[in-house]
C-alpha cells in the first residue's frame, strides 16, 4: 500500500471520512474489494503498530484556530500550470483544497481552478490525493488537479445572469423622445407590421474591402431612422395593434468569441456582451416609443447568426416587461410562426424553401387558414426584395439597412437597395399598403 492509500484508510479508521470502503477501494485501490482493502488496511495497521500521527501531530490548535501543517517538500515542489491549446480549450494543472464531495462538484472545480462556470464547460477533470489536512469537522484533502475546459459557445441564460442584463439595461436606460405627433389609439383601426431584417448589429465593414461602411454606430442611427420614419408616416391612420417583427440576423454573431455556428465573424465592431446589451437596449427603446400609439406585440424569428443570442435577448425582453400589459413578448423557439389578424394569416421565418411554403403553411397554420381569406410569408435572409405568388400564397422576402460585409461583397452579393419594408394590414382586406425606408447615407 502506498502512503496515499494508508492515509485515506487511517482516516477511515478514525471516522473523519464517512465513505465506505467499497466507494474507497472504488477510487482508489480498483484491484480489490472493499472488505480487500479494509483486511490489508488492519493486516499493514498490526505489521506496524502505528497511528496516523504523521497525518495530525502538525496540525495545532492556537484560540480555537486551526494550524495547518507546513506542505511536504513535494508539495512545494509543485508545478502548478495553465495551457491554451489551438482549438481554445485549455488544460490546468494545480492543487487544490477540497473534500472527497467536492471533488465530485464540477462548479466548485473549475471555480478553483479559476474558471467561470458562465464561460466554461468542463471536459474532464482528474483529481489525485497529494497532501491531507486536519480541520475542527473533518478532513481537508489537497488534491492534485487536472482538468480540461472549453470556452462556451453561447450565453449561459440563468437568473443571475439575467438579473445582472437587467440592472446594466436599467442604470442605462433612458426613455427615448419619440419624433411624432401623439396617436389616438382606435380597436377599429389596422394593424402596423414594423420589420428589422438582417440589421446584422455588431458587423464591421471598411470602404476599402466591403465598398461601405458600417458599425454599430451606424447600425443604431439606421434603426432609429426606421422607426421614426415609420411613426411620422402613419400619424395620421388609425392603428389598433403594432408588431414589431426580428425576422432574424439582428445581430452578426452568436458567441463571446464572435462564431456563428462555428464559423468566425471575423469583422466585429463590439465585443458579444456589448452587442448582447445594447441590442436589448435598442429594442426596448423602440418598444417605448411604440407603445405610446398602440399595443405592441415583438415577435422573433430564429437565425443563422445570432439564434441563441436573440434567445436570449427576447429573455430580457420578456422580463423587462412582465409587467406592461400594453406589451408581449414572443419567447417561442419555434423556426417558423404564424400570426392571425382577422383574415389574415401571417407565416414569419428568417428563411424558407419558396417551393415548399404553400405546403407549409396550410400543414402548419390549419387552425387559423380554414377563415383567412389573405395567406402571407414573411421571411429575410437574403438582404433583397422579391415577392412571389404561390397559388393564393404570398411570399414576400424583405430587404435589410445593414450594410455588405467583406464577404458578401466578394461574393458580389451586392447593388440592392438599402431600406426596410412596413405594412399596413386590414382585418378585411389584407396588406393595404406598404411603407418602403429608404437608407440615404
Amino acid at each position: 500500500m502506498d502512503s496515499k492509500l494508508i492515509d485515506i484508510c487511517y482516516q477511515k479508521y478514525n471516522k473523519k471520512i464517512s465513505d465506505s470502503w467499497d466507494s474507497l477501494a472504488k477510487l482508489y485501490y480498483p484491484q480489490s474489494t472493499g472488505e480487500g482493502l479494509r483486511s490489508k488496511f488492519k493486516k499493514y495497521r498490526k505489521a506496524n503498530d502505528v497511528t496516523n500521527k504523521d497525518i495530525v501531530s502538525d496540525a495545532k490548535k492556537k484560540d480555537n484556530e486551526l494550524i495547518i501543517p507546513t506542505p511536504t517538500q513535494s508539495t512545494q515542489n509543485y508545478k502548478e500550470s495553465v495551457e491554451i491549446k489551438q482549438d481554445n480549450s485549455q488544460v490546468s494543472d494545480k492543487l487544490i483544497s477540497m473534500s472527497l464531495e467536492e471533488s465530485k462538484d464540477p462548479e466548485f472545480v473549475l471555480k478553483s481552478h479559476g474558471y467561470s462556470p458562465d464561460e466554461f464547460i468542463l471536459l474532464s477533470a482528474k483529481n489525485s490525493m497529494w497532501h491531507m489536512n486536519t480541520k475542527e469537522d473533518g478532513v481537508k484533502v489537497l488534491y492534485s488537479s487536472k482538468i480540461s475546459v472549453n470556452p462556451r459557445t453561447e450565453i449561459l441564460l440563468n437568473e443571475d445572469n439575467i438579473t445582472k442584463i437587467l440592472e446594466k439595461l436599467i442604470n442605462n436606460y433612458s426613455i427615448p423622445s419619440p419624433k411624432y405627433i401623439k396617436h389616438n389609439h382606435n380597436k377599429n383601426g389596422d394593424l402596423l407590421i414594423l420589420n428589422i431584417a438582417d440589421l446584422h448589429y455588431g458587423l464591421k465593414s471598411y470602404l476599402e474591402t466591403s465598398n461601405n461602411e458600417y458599425d454599430d454606430i451606424i447600425a443604431t442611427n439606421r434603426f432609429f431612422y426606421v422607426i421614426n420614419d415609420v411613426i411620422s408616416r402613419i400619424k395620421h391612420k388609425e392603428i389598433d395593434k403594432i408588431i414589431l417583427l426580428n425576422l432574424g440576423d439582428i445581430c452578426n454573431f452568436d458567441t463571446p468569441y464572435q462564431t456563428t455556428k462555428g464559423t468566425p465573424q471575423t469583422d466585429h465592431s463590439v465585443s458579444y456582451y456589448q452587442m448582447f446589451t445594447k441590442v436589448s437596449d435598442l429594442l426596448i427603446k423602440a418598444i417605448d416609443m411604440l407603445s405610446q400609439i398602440a399595443p405592441v406585440e415583438v415577435w422573433n424569428c430564429n437565425s443563422n447568426h445570432d439564434r441563441y443570442t436573440t434567445f436570449g435577448i427576447f429573455q430580457v425582453l420578456n422580463a423587462w416587461y412582465k409587467n406592461n400589459d400594453n406589451v408581449w413578448i414572443d419567447t417561442g423557439t419555434l423556426d417558423r410562426k404564424y400570426i392571425k389578424y382577422g383574415k389574415v394569416c401571417i407565416g414569419i421565418a428568417h428563411d424558407i424553401n419558396e417551393k415548399s411554403a404553400f405546403k407549409t403553411i396550410h400543414n402548419e397554420a390549419k387552425e387559423f387558414i380554414s377563415n383567412s381569406d389573405y395567406l402571407y410569408w414573411f421571411v429575410a435572409h437574403q438582404h433583397k426584395t422579391m415577392v412571389i405568388d404561390d397559388y393564393g400564397v404570398e411570399i414576400r422576402r424583405l430587404p435589410t439597412v445593414s450594410s455588405n460585409s467583406e464577404w458578401s461583397y466578394g461574393q458580389a452579393y451586392t447593388g440592392t437597395v438599402k431600406k426596410s419594408q412596413s405594412f399596413i394590414v386590414s382585418k378585411e382586406y389584407g396588406i393595404i399598403d406598404i411603407m418602403n425606408t429608404v437608407i440615404k447615407d
